[in-house]
C-alpha cells in the first residue's frame, strides 16, 4: 500500500509539471515571436538602410539689393497726459527700403507718412509704451502704416522696415 501511494504522489506531480512546462514553453516562444515582429517593424519603421539618402536640390541664389535708408525729420514729439502729469514721447524714425529709387518715392510722400505717423503716435497709451512690448508694437504699426501709405499711392509697400533710432518717454 505505501508502494501505491507512492506511486500515486509520483504520477500526480509528473503530470501538473508536464502541463507547466508546455505552458512555459509556449509563453517562451510567444515572447521570442513578439521580438522578432516588433525588431523587424523597428526596422522597417526607421529606416533600415544604412546609406545616405541621396536628395537632389535646386537652390537659387536670390541676389539680395542693398538697403537704403531715409530719415524722417524732424524727430516727433508727442505729448500725452498721464496720471494727471504732461509726459510726452520723443521718437526719431528711418525708414529702410531696398529699391534705388527709394529715396525718391518715399520723399514724394513724406508730408503723408508724417501726418499718418503723428495721429498714430498720438493715439498710444502712454503706460503701454513705456513696457518693451509697446515700443515693439509701435513699431509694427508705424511699419503697417507707412506701407499702408506707400501701397495706396504707388501701388507697392515699397517700405521694409521702420527703425526708431532714438526712443525717450518722459
Amino acid at each position: 500500500m505505501a508502494d501505491e501511494d507512492l506511486e500515486l504522489d509520483v504520477k500526480s506531480s509528473g503530470g501538473g509539471g508536464g502541463g507547466n512546462t508546455k505552458l512555459i514553453i509556449i509563453m517562451g516562444v510567444f515572447m521570442v515571436v513578439i521580438a522578432v515582429v516588433t525588431a523587424v517593424l523597428t526596422s522597417i519603421l526607421v529606416g533600415g538602410s544604412n546609406e545616405p539618402e541621396v536628395v537632389d536640390e535646386v537652390v537659387e541664389e536670390i541676389e539680395v539689393q542693398p538697403a537704403f535708408y531715409v530719415p524722417i525729420t524732424p524727430d516727433f514729439i508727442v505729448n500725452y497726459h498721464s496720471q494727471g502729469r504732461l509726459r510726452y514721447l520723443k521718437v526719431s524714425v528711418e525708414l529702410m527700403g531696398r529699391s534705388e529709387e527709394f529715396k525718391d518715392i518715399v520723399n514724394q510722400h513724406m508730408p503723408m507718412i508724417k501726418d499718418n505717423l503723428v495721429s498714430l503716435f498720438a493715439a498710444q497709451d502712454f503706460k503701454f509704451l513705456q513696457t518693451r512690448e509697446g515700443q515693439e508694437k509701435l513699431r509694427d504699426d508705424s511699419l503697417e502704416e507707412v506701407q499702408r501709405v506707400m501701397l495706396e499711392y504707388t501701388g507697392e509697400p515699397t517700405v521694409e522696415k521702420v527703425l526708431f533710432t532714438q526712443y525717450v518717454l518722459q
